[in-house]
């Protein structure tokens, strides 16, 4: 390491170079001199270069330290950086630089301040005490900070979210059909200024054990993870990973709501819950049940728990004797995903829900644009192995009439084989009509096709427009469809038929009763009774929903079905938003500081370009 030092002469402010150690008489300053040079010439193997500067310096050789005050401040070779204190004590035996009085280390950009730091220059490395920040417009006070050559880390402190950053956070359990523009209202709903005026008096907490601030290809990504959202030192809801993105608002969350309903699996439930955090960054969620079926009461429980990765639901209930499991694991690269369950309901997009007896598939799941054509193409393939109940005695009531016992397969309880599937959906990539955003008609052209390991195969393909009527503003929504299908063969388990016949109608609709009471319904119809039961109703759901604007709980049942749905939106962002954390990582400051600069390099032609056709009007 090479010193380079500077001192500022406080009636004329032109930096000169600077030996240390007071500068008296000639031959003290040849000295000086000679000193310097051997300092240069030990460290010669290091090519690397700190400039200080300050005011004034002072050189103890005894110690071999400088200490430069008034105005100081380092820049090392790279100019990447720079630190500013009142005092800047450089130690030459260690290497090491100590800051102290109003300190402020600027890195790429952001300005980090503290009442102390120590430098390690060997290891380039930093720690400071009392650090404090604002980044991704959220400000920072932390304990204690660390600097690496890219990243900084925060440990033991609190953020604050700004007045402008609102988060939806939801269960995502709400099957009422309008998830999307549910989520919509909220949004415009943290721009009204009303709204935004009234909520300056809502206190919410946030605590987190770590939050990872991370640069990505185009946008930066702020997560927590194991948040737990506190409204009023009330525990409201945890979400394994709270994403915080420039296009990303929404999360999904568990609550410590009270556990309650219907499942025909289990029967009637109900139970009191906890939440705790788990390994690998998850949540888990339990609850001790009362559960009742049949004429039959007795005892059970739910476990809960989600990371980013993995969500896996587990219940059991001693009035029907049943295990029941269902849940889903992301890999690392998030189109693939395994599927597992036991006893629940799968989602086979939109073939709709089914109940298999065990189930195991591995699916890929992507979407392409086809810009000549003016289409979006989603498409999945999956392979599985499943096994089915025996006719009449499924967990799945629509198996269980005696039209369906005639239609079905027949074969013993928990027969099983695999099956390979195949399934896609083109879509206009612009509404065939659009009044507004929320007001529009689209088309799609739908394929399912399966292969079992029995040498059966089952293929379905079905198209049809969908008009969609969601205005923020409305008492009333709707949303509907109509599909004409084209059916060949049939699938050798009872679970996997095709329930919606050859001609079907999708339907959602709410109706706003007061401003805090919704009441809705959705069903799909099977206009030709063409499928194996002959039923009319291929789903039948009501619901309500009642809150608050900014928060809303969902209860919902469905007929067909015979299950429950309980879910919750809610909206999270004030002036008094606080994050409390035990560490904080900020990553590749670096790139962070290119995008801001490039962002703002395009705000300011953006800028330009409205000043030149402004003068170009006058």
């Amino acid at each position: 390491m090479q010193l380079v030092c500077f001192a500022q002469d406080a009636q004329n402010t032109q930096s000169q170079r600077f030996l240390p150690g007071p500068i008296e008489t000639p031959s003290e300053q040849k000295e000086l001199k000679k000193e310097t040079k051997k300092w240069g010439k030990k460290q010669k193997e290091d090519v690397a270069e700190i400039e200080i500067v300050s005011d004034y310096m002072d050189y103890f050789p005894e110690e071999d330290k400088l200490i430069a005050t008034g105005n100081a401040y380092v820049v090392p070779e790279d100019k990447l950086s720079k630190l500013k204190a009142d005092k800047i004590t450089f130690y030459r035996d260690t290497n090491e630089l100590v800051a102290e009085g109003n300190v402020k280390l600027l890195k790429n950009g952001a300005t980090i301040c503290g009442s102390f730091m120590r430098i390690d220059l060997n290891k380039n490395t930093a720690f400071m005490e009392n650090p404090n920040t604002q980044f991704q417009r959220i400000k920072v006070v932390a304990k204690e900070g660390y600097a690496y050559s890219n990243d900084i880390e925060l440990v033991k402190g609190s953020a604050k979210i700004p007045d402008d950053l609102r988060l939806i956070l939801s269960t995502n359990s709400m099957y009422t059909g309008f998830e999307t523009a549910d989520r919509k209202a909220f949004t415009a709903l943290s721009k009204n200024p009303e709204y935004l005026a009234k909520s300056k008096n809502k206190a919410f907490k946030i605590k987190t054990k770590e939050i990872v601030v991370d640069s990505g290809k185009e946008r930066n990504i702020v997560t927590m993870k194991n948040a737990t959202i506190y409204k009023n030192k009330l525990k409201v809801a945890t979400i394994p990973n709270l994403v915080l993105s420039g296009d990303k608002n929404f999360s999904e969350m568990d609550t410590t709501l009270p556990e309650f309903g219907y499942v025909r699996q289990l029967g009637l439930f109900a139970g009191p819950s906890w939440l705790t955090t788990g390994p690998c960054s998850s949540t888990v969620k339990l609850s001790p049940l009362f559960v009742a079926e049949g004429g039959k009461a007795g005892i059970g429980g739910l476990a809960r728990i989600k990371n980013d990765r993995n969500h896996t639901e587990m219940f059991y209930g001693t009035a029907t004797e049943t295990f029941i499991v269902q849940g889903a694991h992301e890999f690392s690269d998030p189109r693939f995903k395994f599927n597992y369950g036991s006893n629940a309901f799968v989602d086979d997009w939109f073939m709709g829900r089914k109940m298999p007896n065990k189930f195991s598939e591995i699916e890929f799941k992507d979407s392409v644009n086809i810009e000549d054509l003016g289409l979006i193409y989603k498409y999945k393939y999956s392979a599985a192995l499943a096994s089915d109940y025996e006719v009449g005695n499924s967990q799945d009531v629509r198996m269980n009439s005696n039209l369906a016992k005639n239609n079905l397969p027949e074969h013993k309880d928990g027969w099983s084989t695999s099956r390979f599937k195949a399934q896609g959906e083109f879509m206009k990539e612009k509404p065939l009509w659009k009044k507004g955003d929320d007001i529009y008609l689209t088309a799609s052209v739908q394929y399912d096709m399966n292969q079992y390991g029995t040498g059966d195969n089952l293929s379905v393909v079905r198209a049809g427009p969908t008009f969609t009527y969601t205005p923020v503003d409305s008492k009333f929504r709707f949303m509907g469809s109509y599909f004409m299908s084209g059916v060949y063969g049939k699938s050798p388990f009872t679970w996997d038929q095709y329930y919606f016949g050859k001609q079907s109608l999708n339907g959602s609709y709410e109706y706003k009763l007061t401003k805090k009471l919704s009441i809705g319904y959705a069903n799909t119809v099977n206009l030709l009774k063409d499928n194996f039961d002959k039923r009319l109703l291929a789903g039948n759901r009501f619901y309500f929903k009642y809150g608050p604007e900014d928060f809303k709980f969902c209860f919902a049942y469905d007929t067909v079905y015979q299950r429950t749905s309980i879910g919750l939106n809610m909206l999270v962002g004030s002036e008094q938003t606080d994050i409390d954390f035990n560490k904080m990582k900020i990553k590749e400051y670096k790139k962070l500081k290119k995008q801001q600069d490039t962002k703002n390099a395009d705000i300011r032609k953006k800028n330009l370009k409205q000043q030149k056709k402004e003068e170009q009007k006058v």
